[in-house]
């Protein structure tokens, strides 16, 4: 079973992904900054890291330099909505991470069937239960 860490600093985006990667079959766990998922990441390094960018403490940015220095074979997916609302708003900083090694990135929001296939591409692995929440809708930004 691969295990995700996804960080995420809205409390209930946080639960809502994890509760997703769960019943996708996924050991998911979550941190609420970038400070918190690299401590995690040094102590139990997950097969994964789904980061969001624009957090308090440290943001995602921080966190993928670090995992890069520390940890560089652990693959990121990072995630934004941006600093705007707005099409586009989040394409900078999610250019920066893709730049820094990013092995994917989304926009906020994303549905989770793209979650999903973002997930099965790095991972380079088939999920074997579905990966859909219960409504088509986006999972919130």
């Amino acid at each position: 079973m691969s295990r995700i860490l996804y960080v995420e600093d809205d409390a209930h985006l946080r639960r809502d992904v994890i509760a997703l990667l769960a019943r996708a079959g996924f050991e998911a766990t979550g941190a609420s900054n970038g400070r918190e998922g690299l401590d995690l990441c040094l102590r139990a390094p997950p097969d994964l890291v789904i980061t969001d960018l624009i957090m308090p403490e440290m943001d995602g940015i921080e966190l993928i330099r670090g995992l890069r220095e520390k940890l560089p074979a652990i693959p990121v997916i990072a995630v934004s909505g941006g600093l705007s609302s707005g099409p586009g708003s989040a394409r900078p900083i999610l250019n920066a991470a893709k730049a820094l090694g990013a092995a994917a990135v989304l926009s906020k929001p994303f549905r989770a069937d793209d979650l999903c296939r973002a997930i099965r591409r790095v991972l380079k692995r088939d999920i074997g239960a579905p990966c859909a929440s219960p409504t088509p809708d986006p999972l919130p930004a």
